[in-house]
């Protein structure tokens, strides 16, 4: 669930909740259990890393339960048998095994926080914690921008991923990592006996930390009149959310992102049907360097991809520089990966004979998509796009430096209001963006594919 959570906001959530000087849980230490100072503050290097680990935690569980679930437990009974510990199987048989799923995992988090400029942005720029993303903004924010500098620091990015790509794949094919055998078998399951409590009591930190607590406070804060810690029923006010929709900006700001968001995802998965076609069902010469250029933006942290597309359209003699068309260029272009993997999944499990029955009597090539592939793709389709929804709605790293006045989204919105200190309003916008992601998430729960978009992911 933490994964589906806008990072950003959760970072501006954890600020109510640690600042040091005004933090709810801080006040709690320090009014009611009588600390001397308070014992937290998000604003270090620990808080930071805290923040980036909550929301990227999810990411690692889902690759390595899946390959948890698939692999052979006689491989950890053979060990056992030998002589080895639950601790010396783990390190020596487990864990060896789940390097590629540890890897992969591994490598699409740093993608992601290596990209990500929310989080270092709100904990980071107060203490003077400068990374990559961060000093992007800042060179883009002068007058006249300092595109050359944002370039330099986006290809150094660039460069640190591809290097971790590189040493990630020579590793994995120097080894062996065959785990499913041709016989069944069923995941072995371990009695944890008196530590099941801690196990618990760590599941439900975690649970506390990256969800309860972050957005407890925003929900709070929201329905203030101002910025307040007190626990006064009576001020309590449901203004900030009628003002979402009172205020020009906010009201445009959200028909932007519903629009972007709703017209990305149809868009995305338009093409990304046509390219599991050609690379699934054709023998067109060249259509793995195509699949390859499809996901490709995926490798590609979304900061460095938002530069790259400033360099692009900034000379070119379009008038899209600035327009919500730019912004739309780039959620399509950055998330299409999500959408191939979607619908290349559901192009294996459908036949080919279904559509070769089609042809033979007598329908046309765009009259078999219509009528037999797109029905049954519709579920792995309908959950590709409610995961580029997702993907753009929350999206503030490629919003940040390419939007304007006229195409501002979301997520921007929230940081401005964040740099100006209007906290209520925040929340409440807060609380919109993250009813809007979970109205997604019921959808595909009403499709009745939850499991499968967990799996895409």
């Amino acid at each position: 669930m933490p994964y589906y959570l806008s990072p950003f906001i959760g970072a501006i959530a954890w600020t109510l909740l640690a600042n040091p000087r005004i933090g709810f849980i801080n006040n709690f230490f320090t009014d009611v259990l009588g600390f001397d100072d308070a014992p937290f503050d998000i604003y270090s290097f620990g808080g930071l890393v805290l923040v980036m680990a909550l929301y990227y935690a999810p990411i690692v569980f889902l690759f390595v339960a899946g390959a948890l679930r698939s692999m052979d437990p006689a491989l950890e009974e053979a060990s056992r048998i030998h002589g080895a510990g639950a601790l010396g199987t783990a390190l020596r048989v487990t864990l060896p095994l789940m390097a590629p799923a540890i890897g992969s995992s591994a490598l699409l988090v740093f993608l992601n926080a290596a990209g990500q400029f929310g989080i270092p942005a709100v904990i980071g720029i107060p203490m003077h914690f400068d990374v990559i993303t961060t000093r992007i903004w800042i060179g883009l924010g002068y007058f006249p921008p300092r595109y050359g500098e944002a370039a330099a620091f986006a290809m150094v990015l660039l460069g640190f991923s591809a290097v971790i790509v590189f040493l990630q794949q020579r590793y994995l094919a120097r080894r062996s990592f065959v785990t499913v055998s041709g016989r069944g078998f069923r995941p072995a399951r371990a009695r944890l006996g008196r530590m099941r409590l801690v196990a618990l009591a760590a599941c439900v930190l975690h649970l506390m930390l990256s969800i309860v607590l972050p957005y407890g406070a925003l929900v709070f804060t929201s329905i203030q009149p101002y910025l307040s810690f007190g626990f006064e029923p009576a001020q309590w006010t449901l203004k900030q959310y009628g003002d979402l929709f009172n205020n020009p900006l906010t009201a445009r700001a959200i028909a932007n992102s519903l629009v972007l968001a709703g017209g990305g995802a149809t868009l995305t998965i338009a093409l990304a049907l046509v390219v599991g076609t050609i690379v699934t069902r054709t023998r067109v010469r060249g259509r793995h360097v195509l699949e390859f250029l499809a996901t490709l933006p995926a490798a590609v942290p979304a900061v460095v991809f938002a530069v790259a597309l400033l360099w692009s359209y900034v000379f070119l003699p379009l008038p899209i520089y600035g327009t919500i068309w730019m912004l739309l260029i780039a959620y399509v272009s950055h998330y299409i990966p999500f959408g191939v993997r979607a619908a290349s999944a559901g192009l294996a499990q459908i036949g080919p004979e279904l559509e070769e029955s089609a042809r033979i009597h007598g329908a046309s090539w765009l009259g078999t998509l219509r009528r037999i592939v797109i029905p049954l793709l519709k579920p792995a389709l309908t959950v590709g796009w409610i995961l580029v929804f997702i993907e753009i709605v929350r999206s503030l790293s490629l919003s940040i430096l390419l939007y304007s006045n006229d195409s501002i989204v979301v997520p921007v919105v929230i940081y401005e209001l964040y740099e100006t200190g209007a906290y209520p309003a925040l929340a409440a916008f807060s609380v919109l963006q993250t009813i809007m992601v979970f109205a997604a998430i019921y959808g595909a729960k009403k499709i009745g594919r939850l499991e499968s978009f967990m799996q895409l992911k």
